[in-house]
């Protein structure tokens, strides 16, 4: 369907493979303005007027020049200072799409998602309170790049295919070529068949080239044996659907010969890198590669090279990915917890579909990260069943929120807590958003810090319950110091046993695994024994003006002059892991809200340190000391307790 709209102006959120490759060509007579977050990228495009985007077609290469009206990094956007665009495309992963939604508040204009994920549609809506947004599925591959020949002519080049692009019919007319769908046929047809036979085999390609050393997928292919897995689990695929859903055969194998000739395209130069981004999710329960193997499980067959692209993606390792953590969880947790459904979560009858009534054995299949499911393991010794799943629910939250951090939503502050001192930004409500979401999934309640402040209650401690703090240090963060964390963890009704803590400036994970295990970047921690005099130490205690204020800072210098020295960093999640990794010998906290610093006393506990808290009753606070083995009992009976507090040691 080719259209025309009175606004010739697109506002593409996410300048890679999608935005700047492959959406141009759909709207050859538009002018184009980009956000996106990587700052050399958008000098690029400031300085230019306009850049050169390739097409594969016919086997050969052909050429356009896109217009670029404008770009701007994410903060220095603001919608209202632009004309209404005829539409915005947001391309920039499923786990940013919410935060990209924001930027566009007020515009009345379709903004179009061309996500790997329909959930993202109605997250951004959440976020963002704007109720135009549709979901698109590009039927296409696109490069973030080129051949080094074509980006010596132009460094900005990108490479695509001459695909389709397939958008919600309930999106209304747009100033491009593009084909309108019911988003009941968008999903059914387009969308199953790109995620099962497109981004199910693509990602196996990716992980077992991963595996074989090479950097683009069409490399892969050329390796007979890679070649014959991923057509393999192409076939796989195909029939499964051919089982399970009432989608006619003839366009299911048109479909799947069309994509396995685009893997094996040299034209197209797609990086392997970029198909393989993001392991976790794409390892999520109910995706396209762990739920894929459900499918065909449930179908009657084992998916034997499906299982092979899910141990390759499982082995992928990459520094600069934003999962890069999934290395050393591999190494603390077991194959199986990634893949079990958790005991607490309600019962699943089978994978999922995405709109009812298309399966012809099961009414639903599964939707790429619109649902998480923690896993449980029988085997292990170190942990129970119950809490190795925790564990892992925790360790996916709090590391995929970490992303968040780096998107495209610039940090703003929305509001203040108890003082002028304790503020509240926007991401802490986004992240906050995120992490429970993935939480939820495990049974459990989730009480995090900006909830607490909307209800201003705590469930009973006498069940389990999940504490979340999604920006510890909230005015570090905002003023670009960089101690702050990002923090769950899970108290059994007992005590804090599972945390994972994550310091995004200095990107490292603190985690548990087991009472009697903490790791950090994989590498266990053992807590040394020290001495007080030989300590430094951490404090934490209210800043705000109150009836113990002297007392705190009188506290603080006996400490300080005790031992070696005492700081105060402003994050008392960072404190209490600092003290279990060994650069502090120990920390202590008054009045210290139990979000802040559940999973750094789970990760202390797990690593060794003398950990002695006192709750209060009805209450969201309470003190903690944490220290090295021989530092807390003469750090306890140092400080003391406030005046203001009955007599006794914390």
């Amino acid at each position: 369907m080719t259209t025309s709209a009175e606004s010739r102006e697109i506002l593409i959120i996410g300048a890679g493979a999608i935005g700047r490759g492959f959406l141009p060509w759909c709207f050859p007579d538009c002018r184009f303005v980009f956000v996106d977050s990587n700052a050399s990228l958008v000098t690029a495009l400031k300085s230019r007027k306009s850049y050169r985007t390739y097409r594969a077609r016919a086997g050969r290469l052909e050429s356009t020049d896109v217009r670029i009206e404008a770009a701007f990094l994410p903060e220095a956007y603001h919608a209202g200072s632009r004309p209404q665009p005829a539409a915005v495309f947001i391309n920039t992963g499923p786990r940013q799409a919410a935060s990209a939604a924001t930027l566009v508040k007020g515009l009345e204009c379709p903004i179009i998602l061309c996500e790997n994920d329909p959930a993202t549609v109605a997250a951004a809506m959440a976020a963002s309170g704007n109720e135009r947004i549709y979901f698109a599925v590009p039927d296409v591959i696109t490069s973030n790049s080129a051949p080094e020949a074509l980006l010596r002519e132009d460094p900005l080049s990108v490479v695509t295919e001459d695909g389709v692009l397939f958008v919600d019919a309930a999106a209304g007319p747009l100033p491009g070529t593009y084909t309108p769908l019911a988003a009941k046929d968008l999903l059914q047809t387009q969308w199953t068949a790109k995620l099962f036979l497109h981004n199910t085999p693509h990602c196996v390609a990716a992980y077992l080239g991963a595996l074989a050393g090479v950097g683009h997928v069409h490399e892969a292919m050329a390796i007979p044996r890679i070649d014959e897995i991923v057509a393999g689990a192409m076939t796989e695929m195909l029939n499964s659907l051919k089982l399970r859903w009432e989608i006619p055969h003839p366009f299911l194998e048109w479909y799947a010969d069309k994509e396995l000739a685009r893997f094996r395209n040299n034209l197209l130069c797609d990086p392997i890198a970029r198909v393989a981004r993001e392991p976790l999710r794409k390892l999520e329960a109910d995706g396209r590669l762990i739920g894929a193997a459900q499918i065909c499980l449930a179908s009657g067959f084992i998916p034997h090279n499906l299982l092979a692209g899910i141990a390759s993606a499982l082995l992928f390792a990459n520094e600069s990915d934003a999962d890069r953590h999934l290395g050393f969880m591999r190494s603390a947790l077991s194959p199986g917890t990634f893949i079990s459904p958790h005991p607490g979560a309600p019962p699943r009858r089978g994978p999922r579909a995405h709109s009812p009534g298309t399966a012809a054995a099961d009414p639903a299949a599964p939707r790429e990260a619109g649902r998480r499911k923690a896993g449980a393991h029988r085997g292990r010794r170190a942990m129970n069943v119950h809490l190795e799943a925790e564990a892992l629910a925790a360790l996916k939250a709090v590391a995929s929120a970490e992303e968040l951090l780096a998107g495209p939503l610039n940090k703003v502050v929305v509001g203040t807590k108890e003082s002028r001192r304790d503020i509240v930004t926007n991401l802490d409500l986004l992240i906050e958003r995120h992490i429970t979401a993935i939480l939820e999934e495990t049974g459990h309640p989730v009480l995090g810090e900006e909830r607490f402040a909307e209800l201003g209650t705590i469930p009973s401690l006498g069940s389990p319950v999940w504490l979340v703090d999604p920006i510890d240090g909230t005015v570090n963060f905002f003023s670009g110091m960089p101690y702050y964390a990002i923090s769950t963890g899970f108290w059994d009704g007992n005590g804090f046993k599972v945390g994972a803590v994550s310091l995004p400036a200095f990107k490292e994970l603190f985690f548990t695994h087991g009472s009697e295990s903490s790791h950090l970047n994989g590498k266990q921690l053992r807590a040394k024994p020290g001495l007080l005099e030989e300590a430094l130490i951490g404090a934490s205690f209210p800043g705000q003006p109150g009836p113990d204020s002297s007392w705190h800072y009188q506290t603080f210098g006996r400490v300080n002059e005790a031992a070696r020295g005492c700081l105060r960093l402003g994050s008392a999640a960072s404190l209490i892991c600092l003290v279990a990794c060994g650069r502090l010998q120990g920390a202590y906290g008054f009045n210290a809200k139990l979000w802040d610093v559940a999973g750094g006393l789970a990760v202390a506990a797990g690593a060794g340190c003398e950990v002695w808290t006192e709750l209060r009753p009805d209450s969201p606070e309470l003190d903690y000391v944490v220290a090295s083995p021989g530092v807390g009992a003469g750090l306890r009976s140092l400080i003391g307790k406030p005046p203001s507090r009955e007599g006794g040691q914390p």
